[in-house]
């Protein structure tokens, strides 16, 4: 009855007319299993599968007990049954069973009152959905069923005995199925169709009259080219339109759905325009034309709300015409590759129905007169421009003009009704995928391959060999992603051409032009705006993903730059999380002439507040915030402290536009510096605190100088403002900082109310620097506390070792407590071994006999007979140091 290989084991699957099901050993037909099937009407209804890895096959078999309807029955690869699908009211099955290659799924036709469907399973045997075959017309039959090798094609046969066969494509994608192509046949039935093993892309189908046809199918995205990147996704008799750039709906949902008298087979968008195919009859096309419009945005009256919400309605696409084309009249198979050249025109390659004809390209012009009332109302077309190409063509894109590629790779052009030879766009290869570039004001075709080879014209050598999509930026990048899982970005310029290894060169350069994506996704749409950042990658389970790649984000960010929108420049690196040196980095003599302008567009103090915490010294532009799409024409700043002068320059444009309202900014430009100024920030908070005191207005919106104080301590621990607060002597300002500190009052206002006590002013001082550890300060105040503290100066020096802090001048005006500091610091160089300069001390002190003795022992005998000689020496007793001193 019927029998099926294993595909990866030497056995037979068979299923016999005594209803058994076997298996059997390749070779002698051993039989290695064998089950009987009680419920089985032996007739031609039955058929054998194997699932792809050969782990399990499927059996469909009629069943007496469900009144004939089939029943399919899965094995394993032993010969067990672990699972059966069964008909119920309304699954009817059919006798055509498959697997799908990956192993997840079984369809099996199905059908009963005029109706023709497929029915989908599980491997376990539960029911899953049905699919309604009969989008054309009635009285259709299934006679055949094939998967594709790579498992998202299926392709589904139908035959009558009255109308035209017809070939269906299926495919399944976020739970959904879609209705891909639906191809009719001059003949009635066809008698089989089969995928290529090795490559998924190709179909070849044998018609009853001994015809046989090969397609080769690929996968496109059909995406208009203005703002909006609107999407048609193909739907069987519906076409699923979103505008990406503006709503992320992932199919099957939509944010219109515009019904079509057949299923569709082919979409083009461009401008306002939407260009539906259908393949009315085997021998005509049928076309829809709609005009889409752009979403506008409404505001929604609210009661409540000062400003109403804003929300974005998208018109219904407006049908313009209906139109058809007699394939006959152009002696011409198919037309393929249509694609809308402006709103109201559109080329297609006609397909010669002879062999040994090359395709033809015609133009055809779609006439507007009104909105058709009906279907009814249709247009017939007939060419305005009928052009020989030479050869076969493979792909079609449109640009500045319409760029037509052959099979060899070789690119023509086609304008104004004339086709011409383009050798400068010729690919090594044929490509399926091409766009057209633009690179310094010249139109470059790019190109993918079958085998995943990324090309662009006027390169030798592929851009990479292991790409598996690729899109164009509107301005100069293009992005692709590759087998190996990444999201690339390469900037379109002349060093492309003029730079061997450029890519390569670039990744050393700028590593962030890659990330990683998931498994499988390529790129669906990348709006066609200067500024936009946003790319749309569709993902295998058909849900979309936005990325924003860091290249597009800095490109768009110096955009703003150059043309001083620093409100768009703040709002991009604050969403994208840049580092906002950028704005200072990309221009600084520029950006800080336009401090008042950027304080001007970017009003709010939390923005300047994060572009001045952020600043740090060196040059973001050079390394990771590079902009390779823009030429090399800055040097670095020289000078002043970047991170200094930047703040310099905005406190100063801060404090003429409110030092109230922009308190915080000031406090922030003080902090940021380096070092940090934080006695200037507390001389802030203490002004403004006196202003309170003495009821100056203040506007609700105003930072309070105690809100001004608590916004500090996020930046700087509160101990460092509290002793900042101390150096500066004030008091109030202390237990005004301390409040806001973890300290405990009891410990902290005796603490200052010690430091007050304390007099005069000046000995108060020292006490607070000698806590603070601030010795230098500490002892020039304690020595203009009066002469009687000159004994605690002493002692505090010889005590703590603070030797190295004393200054000679806290005492120039004190002769005799000047001499006494000199002596008692030569004391202390003495005992350190440094006697030449405790002798120079003595004798600044006019301790001449001390510094004899110093000079004697550091051998300076010339130095030491003067002070000898000062000292009042006799003859003899300098005769004897002179003696001592002799080499």
């Amino acid at each position: 009855m019927a029998v099926a290989w294993c595909p990866s084991a030497p056995l037979l699957a068979a299923l016999s007319s005594n209803r058994a099901v076997s298996l059997l050993q390749e070779g002698d037909l051993v039989v290695v299993t064998k089950h009987t099937l009680e419920d089985c009407q032996p007739d031609g209804r039955a058929g054998v599968c194997w699932r792809g890895d050969g782990a399990f096959f499927a059996v469909s078999f009629a069943a007496p007990s469900l009144g004939g309807a089939v029943r399919v029955c899965v094995f394993d690869v032993s010969g067990v049954m672990t699972a059966t699908c069964a008909a119920t009211q309304s699954v009817v099955l059919g006798p055509h069973v498959t697997w799908k290659p990956s192993g997840s799924l079984i369809t099996v036709s199905g059908g009963g009152g005029g109706a023709c469907r497929l029915h989908v399973f599980e491997r376990v045997g539960a029911y899953k959905c049905t699919l309604d075959l009969n989008h054309s017309s009635p009285n259709y039959e299934v006679s055949g069923v094939a998967w594709n090798s790579s498992s998202d094609v299926l392709a589904v046969a139908l035959s009558s005995t009255t109308k035209s066969a017809v070939l269906q494509l299926w495919s399944h994608s976020n739970d959904h199925w879609y209705l891909k192509q639906q191809l009719l046949f001059a003949c009635n039935t066809l008698a089989a169709l089969e995928w290529d093993p090795e490559d998924a892309a190709i179909l070849r189908v044998l018609t009853n009259s001994g015809q046989l046809y090969e397609y080769r199918f690929v996968w496109e995205f059909s995406v208009s080219d203005d703002e909006s990147s609107t999407v048609a996704v193909i739907d069987g008799c519906k076409l699923l339109l979103t505008p990406l750039a503006r709503s992320i709906v992932p199919p099957p949902l939509a944010a219109r759905t515009v019904a079509l008298p057949l299923p569709a087979v082919h979409a083009s968008l461009r401008g306002g325009a939407l260009l539906a195919q259908m393949h009315e009859q085997p021998s005509r096309e049928r076309f829809a034309l709609y005009r889409h419009r752009q979403c506008a945005e409404r505001r929604s009256a609210a009661a409540d709300s000062v400003a109403p919400p804003t929300t974005r309605t998208w018109p219904e696409p407006e049908l313009m015409a209906h139109a058809s084309v007699s394939l006959s009249e152009l002696h011409s198979s198919a037309l393929r590759l249509c694609c809308l050249v402006s709103e109201t025109s559109f080329v297609a390659v006609a397909q010669a129905d002879t062999a040994g004809r090359d395709d033809e390209l015609v133009e055809f012009c779609v006439p507007t007169p009104g909105i058709p009332k009906d279907e009814s109302e249709v247009i017939v077309l007939s060419p305005v421009a009928r052009l020989s190409c030479p050869g076969k063509v493979m792909a079609i894109a449109v640009g500045a003009q319409v760029y037509l590629e052959l099979e060899s790779g070789a690119a023509l052009v086609y304008d104004k009704g004339s086709l011409t030879r383009e050798p400068a766009q010729d690919l090594p290869v044929g490509c399926p995928w091409i766009k057209v570039a633009q690179i310094n004001g010249k139109d470059h075709l790019v190109g993918l391959s079958p085998t995943c080879a990324l090309h662009i014209a006027g390169l030798a050598q592929p851009l990479c060999a292991g790409c598996t999509s690729f899109g164009l930026h509107s301005t100069c990048f293009l992005l692709y992603t590759t087998l190996d899982v990444t999201l690339n970005v390469v900037p379109l310029t002349a060093a492309l051409f003029k730079e061997e290894d450029y890519v390569l060169k670039l990744k050393q350069r700028w590593r962030d032009h890659t990330r990683n994506i998931e498994r499988g996704g390529v790129i669906a749409a990348i709006p066609n705006v200067a500024d936009s950042t946003l790319v749309i990658l569709e993902m295998p389970r058909g849900n979309l993903e936005t990325v924003h790649p860091r290249a597009l984000v800095v490109h768009a960010v110096t955009n703003f730059l150059k043309v001083g929108d620093y409100a768009k420049a703040m709002a991009c690196v604050r969403r994208h999380r840049i580092d906002p040196n950028l704005l200072c980095d990309y221009d600084l003599p520029r950006f800080l002439r336009d401090v008042p302008l950027v304080l001007r567009q970017v009003p709010c103090p939390d923005h300047i507040n994060f572009l001045l915490a952020s600043l740090r010294e060196g040059d973001v532009t050079s390394a990771a915030y590079l902009d390779p799409a823009a030429p090399a024409r800055r040097t670095p700043a020289k000078g002043a402290k970047k991170v200094n002068v930047v703040c310099d320059a905005f406190r100063q444009a801060l404090v003429a536009a409110g030092e109230r309202k922009y308190a915080t900014c000031i406090v922030t430009s003080y902090i940021a510096k380096l070092p940090q100024e934080l006695e200037q920030v507390l001389l802030l908070i203490r002004r403004l605190h006196e202003e309170e005191k003495q009821g100056g207005d203040i506007d609700e919106c105003d930072a309070t100088a105690e809100k001004l104080l608590e916004f500090a301590a996020v930046f700087v621990d509160i101990n460092t403002l509290f002793n900042t607060a101390l150096s500066m002597y004030d008091f109030d300002l202390v237990l005004m900082v301390a409040e806001k500190s973890q300290r405990d009052p009891r410990e902290y206002l005796a603490f200052v109310e010690e430091l007050r006590g304390l007099q005069p002013p000046e000995y108060q001082r020292y006490a607070v620097d000698m806590h603070l550890k601030h010795y230098s300060s500490a002892l020039e105040h304690l020595s203009k506390a009066g002469d009687e503290k000159f004994p605690e100066y002493l002692d505090v020096v010889r005590k703590q070792d603070l030797f190295s802090y004393v200054t000679l001048s806290h005492y120039h005006d004190r002769p005799h407590l000047l001499r006494q500091l000199c002596d008692a610091y030569a004391a202390h160089l003495q005992e350190k071994g440094d006697s030449r300069q405790a002798g120079l001390l003595h004798l600044r002190a006019e301790n001449y006999t001390a510094a004899v003795a110093c000079f004697t022992a550091a051998s300076e005998w010339r130095n030491a007979l003067t002070s000898a000689y000062r000292a009042k020496y006799g003859p003899d007793q300098r005769k004897k140091l002179g003696e001592t001193h002799q080499p």
